[in-house]
């Protein structure tokens, strides 16, 4: 339990890079759902406190400046406020927020580097591949959200629809067949 590497290399050190590599793409993109849905919700909070606000009340920047980037669960609970989601959507997030804590939190979990086996490689690289999808379908729909605060019309449906298979196909492009371990 001491080093987490030790000298010269494991006997799967290739396939390790490989999954290592996949991995931290997967995390860049659970972070970037994570951003996202908190900037969302952060303008749903801004544009609810310029409809309510009172006499007394600060301005929104006052307003602004107050709230407080929250953890990704409660981010959420207030998206599910917000006029027009559903609960088919929420669920969807919420599976996007299940999948970005296991590959954050738990697939990194491999043990020392020098004694990690092709079989547990392989069985972490189908677990990847199937949190990451439940990622992608989160990330998805937060992303044509912010397309749409962004750029005050829908996103390219082409976009939309290949998004899937575009991200799968980067956090697996170094791989020689697809996911860490699926040959």
């Amino acid at each position: 339990m001491s080093w987490s590497i030790a000298f010269g290399e494991s006997d799967v050190s290739e396939e390790l890079d490989e999954y290592l590599l996949a991995l931290g793409k997967a995390i860049y993109l659970a972070c970037s759902f994570e951003k996202k849905c908190l900037w969302v919700v952060r303008i749903g909070k801004a544009v609810r406190h310029a409809q309510e606000r009172r006499p007394e009340d600060p301005d929104i920047l006052s307003f602004l400046m107050k709230l407080d980037d929250s953890l990704l669960g409660r981010a959420l609970r207030d998206l599910a406020t917000l006029p027009g989601v559903t609960a088919a959507t929420m669920a969807v997030l919420d599976g996007a927020r299940r999948a970005r804590n296991v590959i954050v939190h738990e697939l990194g979990n491999i043990g020392p580097a020098y004694d990690v086996t092709s079989q547990q490689l392989a069985e972490q690289g189908q677990r990847l591949a199937r949190e990451l999808d439940d990622l992608i379908a989160g990330d998805a729909c937060i992303s044509e959200w912010c397309h749409w605060l962004d750029e005050k019309e829908p996103p390219p449906r082409n976009l939309v629809e290949a998004y899937p298979n575009l991200v799968r196909a980067w956090v697996f492009r170094h791989a020689q067949a697809g996911p860490p371990g699926a040959s």
